[in-house]
């Protein structure tokens, strides 16, 4: 395997983790109880989803790139959700301006690596098939 996909590989993985568990623990702490039940609850799923998709995706050997693309992809998506689900909140002020903040420095880390990763793995796609 590819030291350097493999380090973005985890590198994301835990990116996405630790913004799933800063949330929640937001959430538990701050959140106001009236939102808990619908715009929370969407959110705490997708970020669950990404975290779920993005481990996912490193399951699958070096091989699969097409498949290990995919799943990142969807990752991705759910993070995009995620964060219109909390500008959406920010807007409602049930999630503070400073917690805001915080988050939009997690999701930018999230979307750089997420980035570098995705470039790696549609170079590695398209080099393979020019070989073919």
């Amino acid at each position: 395997m590819d030291k350097k996909k493999s380090v973005l590989d985890v590198t994301v993985v835990k990116l996405v983790c630790n913004l799933n568990f800063m949330v929640c623990d937001y959430v538990d702490k701050a959140m106001p109880s009236k939102f808990r039940t619908t715009l929370v609850q969407q959110l705490v799923n997708g970020l669950g989803a990404a975290r779920k998709y993005a481990i996912k995706s490193m399951d699958f050997s070096p091989h699969f790139t097409r498949e290990k693309l995919y799943y990142m992809e969807e990752a991705l998506s759910e993070v995009h959700n995620a964060e219109a689900i909390l500008n959406d909140l920010n807007d409602l002020q049930s999630v503070s301006n400073k917690a805001k903040a915080c988050f939009d420095e997690k999701l930018a880390d999230i979307y750089a690596n997420f980035g570098r990763l995705i470039n790696s793995f549609t170079r590695g796609l398209e080099e393979s098939e020019r070989q073919s």
